[in-house]
């Protein structure tokens, strides 16, 4: 898998799913980990529960944004670092 093809990074309690068009694979580790080690530039995190990949989005509706046909809440929290981000 190639870090060009992650469309969004899902939590999973002690777990994450990385979701790329064509799979999606499960690991042990937390969602604050995988997304301090990804290219800040490219992926940013959305909700407690996901990191996506910017290039992805195809749509934002209100507080959720769209990847790969699956909206994806944003948080409170996170809603002003995720506009600036894509809309820069």
């Amino acid at each position: 898998m190639l870090i060009n093809d992650i469309l969004y990074i899902e939590s999973l309690k002690d777990y994450i799913r990385v979701k790329t068009p064509t799979q999606a694979l499960i690991s042990y580790q937390s969602l604050t980990d995988i997304t301090d080690k990804l290219p800040v530039e490219r992926f940013v995190r959305v909700h407690r529960s996901y990191t996506i990949a910017i290039d992805k989005v195809s749509m934002i509706d209100g507080n959720c944004v769209e990847v790969d046909g699956r909206l994806i809440p944003i948080s409170r929290e996170h809603r002003q670092e995720v506009m600036e981000k894509i809309y820069k």
